[in-house]
């Protein structure tokens, strides 16, 4: 398991394109919570940025047609329920987000290389998480949102942890690399962290503003 790095996307191409997977993710997010309204959930089983296959209903009781809420409550469309099968897989969802960072950015998922225990094999970054790359991003006063942090593996941490040769080493999928492309930089969690705390201060200082100037005067 490698340790996270978090790299901001404040310019170029890898602003472009992470901002613009934010806004079809937001989209595909309000395309399922209709398909939620209309069968009636109260919410959804999904990996991050995911499209759920099953789903939570009030009281833990599921509509006909769909199967017996597991322990926590999780219901699928039953095979016969062609219909709300047929909605579900016809929900548009957005690109995942390993697919933008890999083909569209340019880092890399897996490494291949060789060590002297094991010979040549391949081997995911993993972070210690499902999924190799994540987001995140904070809010400022008004709803501008802040440029996208993808908090991902530091990839030569994670090769020296494996214990590749650093000369035998083809990242995957074939044509990336964990050099960064212009427009993106890394930055420690604590910049991160302050990056978020100093959001939540202006969006407090704002929202006071407001009802400072909403009140009637003495």
């Amino acid at each position: 398991m490698a340790k996270e790095i978090y790299l901001i996307a404040e310019a170029g191409r890898p602003k472009q394109v992470l901002e613009k997977w934010r806004e079809d993710m937001f989209a595909a997010d309000g395309r399922l919570k209709a398909y939620m309204e209309e069968i009636g959930a109260v919410g959804a089983f999904r990996l991050p940025f995911e499209k759920p296959g099953a789903f939570k209903f009030p009281r833990n009781e599921a509509p006909e047609g769909w199967t017996k809420p597991t322990r926590n409550g999780a219901s699928r469309p039953k095979k016969s329920n062609h219909d709300a099968i047929a909605k579900l897989e016809g929900i548009e969802w957005c690109n995942s987000l390993t697919n933008v960072v890999c083909n569209e950015i340019g880092l890399p998922h897996s490494v291949h290389g060789e060590a002297e225990s094991w010979g040549r094999s391949s081997h995911g970054l993993s972070r210690g998480t499902i999924n190799t790359f994540s987001v995140c991003w904070t809010a400022y006063p008004g709803g501008r949102l802040s440029d996208v942090i993808l908090i991902a593996p530091d990839a030569h941490d994670a090769v020296e942890k494996i214990g590749l040769d650093p000369e035998s080493l083809t990242w995957l999928p074939e044509g990336t690399s964990p050099s960064l492309p212009a427009g993106m930089r890394a930055m420690t969690e604590a910049e991160v962290d302050l990056m978020f705390a100093q959001a939540k201060v202006a969006r407090k200082v704002a929202r006071k503003a407001l009802e400072e100037e909403a009140s009637p005067s003495p």
